[in-house]
């Protein structure tokens, strides 16, 4: 019991932590989904690409991070310069949930080698706090008033974007909500509000034989003031433009490893994806959670056989 409890008021906590500071959900398979973390990602293909994540982080932790989204974006025309793109995410985090709805709109530009795309987006974040299932004591009385009743929020806001990339080369920075608007308008819960966060990824494809490849990413989170930094090194092996196999480690601010990341990736006929990753905590979560999961499946709806001759490696 006294376990049980320890581990509600924790996660608890962290859920608190979370929606002050580190409000964005992070996804071990970020690289095939740029649309989520940065609206300039909308277009980068002229095809219409849909997908979808499921995230249950740190499971037989009650209360443990849940995360469900789906996207789509693409091209407005053929050639066109610009982009469109919306979300539907979902997240849970102890007795918080949170829907959030966002449309995104780029324009591209051909620089050098590549294509510089410049991204707005506007979205909406619908905030519920369920007070009232949280358990302060052992008899289950709920004496405090800060855990009586349940509060709800609707936060309008916007970000941008910038996203350079080539054939073989992507560098992304962002932040998908500027405003930093506050939480509960009662302030019941504090100064609780929206902060800043920021996204900077760098990756590509490195291909030294025809049926094999490498590719490496990074992707850096940060919060400035309010949160530890989180970076995630990523390396996949690609065989025969359809298997996918690979690794990552995150890290938090003193680069202190926070978990060791599995990854597999299957394309099929140059349109489908699934994917599964399985992430191994080494912090000191170790001793209570067995790990966590993370599915992701794709598709790139239109566009001929002799334009896209591989799969979109990211």
């Amino acid at each position: 019991m006294k376990k049980s409890l320890f581990f509600s008021l924790l996660i608890v906590c962290t859920a608190i932590q979370t929606l002050v500071a580190q409000q964005e959900p992070r996804y071990t398979m970020y690289m095939y989904n740029g649309l989520l973390h940065n609206p300039a990602y909308a277009g980068r293909s002229e095809r219409l690409s849909i997908d979808a994540y499921y995230r249950n982080q740190w499971v037989k932790i009650d209360g443990a991070p849940k995360e469900i989204a789906i996207s789509g974006h693409t091209a407005l025309t053929k050639k066109s310069r610009f982009g469109v793109g919306g979300y539907l995410e979902y997240d849970q985090i102890g007795v918080h949930q949170r829907f959030t709805l966002g449309g995104a709109y780029s324009y591209r530009l051909q620089v050098g080698p590549g294509t510089l795309s410049m991204g707005v987006e506007a979205n909406i974040l619908h905030l519920r706090s369920n007070w009232n299932d949280v358990q302060v004591n052992p008899e289950g009385n709920n004496d405090d008033p800060l855990f009586q009743g349940n509060q709800t929020a609707w936060l309008p806001n916007f970000g941008l974007g910038l996203y350079f990339n080539t054939q073989a080369f992507y560098l992304g920075a962002s932040c998908p909500r500027l405003l930093q608007n506050q939480l509960y308008a009662d302030g019941t819960v504090g100064n609780a509000k929206e902060f800043r966060n920021y996204f900077f990824t760098v990756g590509g494809v490195i291909q030294p034989m025809e049926d094999f490849a490498l590719k490496p990413s990074a992707l850096v989170k940060m919060v400035p003031g309010n949160a530890p930094i989180q970076t995630d090194l990523n390396l996949n092996f690609i065989f025969r433009k359809m298997f996918e196999m690979g690794g990552s480690f995150r890290f938090d601010s003193q680069f202190v490893p926070e978990s060791a990341n599995l990854i597999a990736l299957f394309h099929y006929k140059d349109k489908y994806r699934i994917g599964y990753a399985y992430d191994f905590t080494i912090s000191q979560l170790q001793s209570y959670t067995s790990g966590s999961h993370e599915i992701t499946l794709g598709i790139d709806i239109g566009g001929t056989k002799n334009r896209y001759k591989s799969p979109r490696y990211f």
